[in-house]
C-alpha cells in the first residue's frame, strides 16, 4: 500500500500508507499490535538528516512498512517500522535514520540495498553482504535461525547490520565476491562474481532452488542454486546477471537473456509451462509457449512482486504474469484472471509514439488521419506536418494501433500493484490503489481509485473527472485543447427551448497535468432576465 520514488535531482518522495507495530516484551520480542499508521494521499518529500556536503541519495527500496535509501557515499538510511531500521533499537521512526553495523563507508562503502518483507540486505564494494531485521528461518544468513548469544536464542531481531556468513561446506568466514543482491518475503538471494547464485532463508516452496533441500525447511547460511533447466551437463546455474525475489519465488536472468524461475507457482508466478504448484529446480520461462519469442526478443530486466512477475524485453515492451487479483499485471482491462505465462502489458496511459494528432492551420480540423502528404481530411488542403501543431493522442487505448506499453525503464512489483517508470521519467501504476494513492489531483477528492487494470499515469487523472467537449458540442472529444462548458447552458430568453452554450474556456491538454489549477478555476455565472427569472451555469 506504499510507494517510494527517487527523482533525478536526488530527492526522495513517499506516498501511500504503512503501519508500524509495537514490539512485545516477551522472550522472543515478537511483534505486537499496530502502534500507528502513516498515510499520504499525495507525494511528500522525505528529508534525510545528517547528509554531508555533496552527499545525495542514489537508490531506494521498499519493504513491508519500512524503506531503505542509499547515498552516493555508501551510507544507508532506513525509516518506518521498528527493527528493520537497523539503527540499534526496535523503535518506529518516520524520519530516516542511519543503519549501524555496516563497514566504514570510506573504505568499504555500500553499493546496493535490498528490502525484504521484514529483513534488509546491503552489498559493499568489497563484495560482502550485510543483513539486519527479522531472522526467522535464517533469512539473514548469519548461521543461526534466531538471535543467539553464547548459544542462547532470545529473540528473532538483529537491530544492527551483521555480515552474512560463508557458503555451507566452505571455509569462508563470510560470503564474498558478491555483485548483486535481492530480498524476498522470507528469503535472500545473491549473485557471485562468476554468475553463480546463492540463497538462504525459508525454503517452504523450494524458493532457495537447492537440490539437497528440496521444497521444505530452511537454510540459515547461503546454499548454491541448482542448474535445473539451465544446462543438462551442469550441477549449478551460472552466467546469471540479475536476480529478483517475490514472497515465495525467485527469478534469475542470464547474460544470454534467458529467464529461469523457481519456488511457488500457485498463481502462475513462475511463468514456466508447468502444472506444478511449486518446484525447487530452476525452470525456463519459455516465451514460445505464449507465442512471444519471435516478437519481443530477449528479456533485458526483471522484477518480482509478491505473487507476480515482470520483465522488460529488447523490443522495448514489458511482460507480466502471475497473480492478477487487482489488475496488477496490466494485461487485460476487462479481466482480473491470473496469467501462468508471460503476456505483454497494455499501453494504458503510456505514450504512443506512432499516433499523433495534427491541427490544420486552415480549417482548425484536428485528427490523426491526415494523409502521408499532409492532406487535411476536412478541407483537403495540404498541411506541412513538420511544422503543424501536433500532440499525443488523448485516448489511452486505441484499437488498430500499437496497444502495448513502450519504453519502460524501471519497474517494481508490490503485493497487488505494480509501478513503472518510462524513459521520460513519467510514473504509471496498475493494480490496487489501496489507501490514499495520488489519483485525484484535479478534483481534490479524498476518494481513492480502487484499481487500474492498465498502466495509469501518476497524477494524470484530471481529464477523466470532467465532461470535456469540443466547440460546445457534447460528446465530441478534442485531444488538443479541451473545452469546458456548462451542461445546462444559458437560455437566450424565457421561451427558447434549446440552450445556447456560453463562450467556452480553452484549457490546453498539457496544462491538465499541472498541479496548480489556479489559472483556470471556474466559478458560477449568473444570467438575469427582464422578467426577473435567472438561469445558472457552472
Amino acid at each position: 500500500q506504499s510507494n517510494v520514488a527517487l527523482r533525478a535531482d536526488g530527492t526522495v518522495w513517499f506516498w501511500g500508507r504503512y503501519t508500524w507495530y509495537n514490539v512485545n516484551n516477551d522472550t522472543n520480542h515478537t511483534v505486537g499490535s499496530a502502534g500507528g499508521i502513516v498515510e499520504e494521499q499525495y507525494p511528500v518529500q522525505v528529508t534525510f538528516p545528517g547528509l554531508t556536503e555533496g552527499e545525495f541519495i542514489t537508490n531506494v527500496d521498499a519493504g513491508y512498512n519500512y524503506f531503505l535509501a542509499l547515498t552516493n557515499k555508501g551510507r544507508v538510511y532506513a525509516w518506518g517500522d521498528n527493527a528493520q531500521l537497523g539503527n540499534g533499537d526496535r523503535n518506529f521512526s518516520r524520519t530516516p535514520v542511519l543503519v549501524t553495523g555496516l563497514p566504514d563507508s570510506a573504505t568499504n562503502p555500500v553499493i546496493a540495498v535490498a528490502a525484504g518483507s521484514f529483513h534488509a540486505l546491503a552489498l559493499t564494494s568489497g563484495g560482502n553482504v550485510y543483513a539486519w531485521g527479522y531472522n526467522e528461518q535464517g533469512r539473514l544468513g548469519l548461521g543461526v535461525s534466531g538471535h543467539q548469544i553464547d548459544g542462547l536464542q532470545y529473540n528473532y531481531y538483529y537491530t544492527s547490520a551483521n555480515p552474512v556468513v560463508g557458503v555451507e561446506n566452505s571455509n569462508d568466514e563470510h560470503l564474498k565476491n558478491i555483485i548483486s543482491i535481492a530480498a524476498g518475503g522470507l528469503h535472500s538471494v545473491a549473485i557471485r562474481m562468476d554468475g553463480t547464485v546463492f540463497t538462504w532463508g525459508s525454503n517452504s516452496y523450494g524458493q532457495l532452488g537447492n537440490q539437497r533441500l528440496g521444497t521444505s525447511g530452511s537454510a540459515n547460511r547461503p546454499v548454491q542454486v541448482a542448474a535445473g533447466d539451465y544446462a543438462a551437463g551442469s550441477y549449478y546455474i551460472d552466467q546469471v546477471v540479475r536476480v529478483s525475489a517475490g514472497y515465495h519465488h525467485t527469478m534469475a536472468l542470464t547474460r544470454y537473456g534467458k529467464l529461469y524461475t523457481w519456488g511457488r507457482n500457485n498463481n502462475g508466478q513462475l511463468g514456466a509451462d508447468i502444472s506444478a504448484q511449486y518446484t525447487n529446480l530452476p525452470k525456463a520461462v519459455d516465451l514460445s509457449a505464449s507465442g512471444l519469442d519471435a516478437e519481443v526478443g530477449q528479456i533485458m530486466d526483471i522484477a518480482a512482486g509478491e505473487y507476480h512477475s515482470l520483465a522488460r524485453t529488447s523490443d522495448d515492451t514489458m511482460l507480466a504474469w502471475g497473480l492478477n487479483s487487482a489488475g496488477q499485471l496490466g494485461v487485460d482491462q476487462f479481466s482480473t484472471n491470473n496469467q501462468s505465462l508471460p503476456v505483454r502489458v497494455l499501453r494504458g496511459d503510456g505514450v504512443l509514439d506512432v499516433e499523433v494528432y495534427y491541427t490544420c492551420p486552415y480549417c482548425s480540423y484536428t485528427g490523426s488521419d491526415f494523409s502521408s502528404s499532409g492532406k487535411c481530411p476536412s478541407c483537403s488542403r495540404i498541411v506541412n506536418l513538420s511544422t503543424a501543431d501536433r500532440y499525443p493522442s488523448a485516448d489511452s487505448q486505441i484499437t488498430g494501433q500499437d496497444p502495448y506499453f513502450r519504453s519502460p525503464i524501471s519497474m517494481a512489483g508490490g503485493g497487488e500493484h505494480t509501478v513503472i517508470m518510462d524513459q521520460s521519467g513519467a510514473v504509471y501504476i496498475m493494480g490496487s490503489y489501496g489507501h490514499y494513492h495520488y489519483n485525484n489531483a484535479a478534483s481534490g477528492s479524498t476518494l481513492a481509485q480502487n484499481e487500474a487494470m492498465v498502466p495509469d499515469r501518476f497524477g494524470y487523472e484530471s481529464q477523466k473527472l470532467y465532461s470535456w467537449v469540443k466547440n460546445g458540442a457534447n460528446g465530441e472529444v478534442q485531444p488538443i485543447a479541451y473545452l469546458m462548458s456548462a451542461k445546462n447552458g444559458i437560455y437566450t430568453d424565457n421561451t427558447t427551448a434549446t440552450p445556447v452554450y456560453p463562450t467556452t474556456m480553452e484549457v490546453l491538454f498539457a496544462d491538465l497535468y499541472e498541479e496548480n489549477y489556479d489559472a483556470f478555476n471556474c466559478g458560477n455565472q449568473r444570467a438575469g432576465y427582464t422578467d426577473g427569472s435567472e438561469q445558472y451555469s457552472d
